[in-house]
């Protein structure tokens, strides 16, 4: 029985660049996500500030329908007209947005987006579903490079929320998981876990839901100081099992930055990034 739901593992992409000698290199990961747009959706690549600020060359790891092997896209496929990266207005929140300029539907590939309803949970959503520390969750992406050898297969690590009540209460940008997040990991979705099981004075989650991108592991510092000068010498860190995690509405306001930015360069008449694709698909996501 799947409790991550087939069509999220088909919103995560692989996100990577190409080295000096040609190579593609990847490095973190992203997923599809859908903003309503009149009948449709505008669709776009989401990931980390960090991750898209690092890329040389940027190209995203996609599964063709059926069982061909993983298709590597420019982001000059995925957006012809632009391939510029939209980043959250406050730099201390890690979130970078791409809109898709072509029907993905079109190109054959096997893609679906996180839609507003009914695959996401922000932080009013999260309240009312009462997500609390110990929750169950997934993180989706591709960490330590591990992409997959025919096809791109995405890889689930389970955790627990471990600290979100001042994500909740929106007095901080991000909360708390503890999961296993590595390298590769940063720009995935994390996965709220449904449970049958639950405590009284507390509610069931029958559902999953998108609940925020993965930004990277908590290091755990520790500094070695010389006997002889007292002073530090060398600073030993570790991945301490914990990882920050933004909530949903980050990309939603990244999103709305973007709209806000285009049409700032509209009024003052010089070339807009293309307006992103509805794509055209024969099911809608989810079903």
């Amino acid at each position: 029985m799947a409790v991550v739901p087939p069509v999220f593992i088909d919103c995560v992409v692989a996100v990577g660049g190409i080295d000096e000698n040609g190579n593609r290199i990847w490095t973190g990961s992203g997923f599809f996500f859908g903003r309503p747009a009149g009948d449709g959706q505008h669709v776009f690549v989401v990931t980390n500030r960090h991750v898209a600020e690092g890329l040389r060359g940027g190209v995203l790891r996609l599964n063709p329908r059926g069982t061909d092997p993983a298709r590597e896209l420019t982001l000059s496929e995925i957006n012809p007209t632009s391939q510029e990266w939209f980043y959250h207005p406050r730099p201390e929140v890690d979130v970078a947005v791409m809109p898709v300029g072509v029907a993905l539907d079109s190109m054959g590939l096997q893609l679906q987006f996180f839609a507003r309803e009914p695959h996401i949970a922000d932080v009013a959503r999260m309240n009312s579903l009462g997500v609390r520390e110990g929750d169950p969750i997934y993180a989706l992406g591709f960490p330590l490079g591990l992409i997959g050898r025919h096809r791109s297969a995405v890889v689930a690590r389970i955790g627990c929320v471990a600290q979100i009540q001042e994500a909740l209460a929106r007095s901080s940008d991000t909360y708390l998981i503890d999961a296993g997040i590595f390298p590769g990991n940063s720009g995935g979705p994390v996965i709220l876990k449904p449970e049958i099981v639950f405590v009284p004075d507390t509610k069931a989650q029958n559902r999953s839901y998108l609940i925020g991108i993965v930004v990277g592991f908590v290091p755990y510092q520790e500094v070695a100081i010389s006997a002889q000068t007292k002073r530090a010498r060398i600073v030993f860190e570790e991945n301490s099992g914990l990882a920050a995690v933004h909530p949903v509405d980050m990309i939603e306001e990244a999103i709305d930055s973007f709209y806000q930015i285009v049409a700032q360069r509209a009024q003052k008449k010089t070339t807009p990034p293309a307006p992103p694709a509805t794509p055209v698909t024969a099911e809608r996501p989810g079903r």
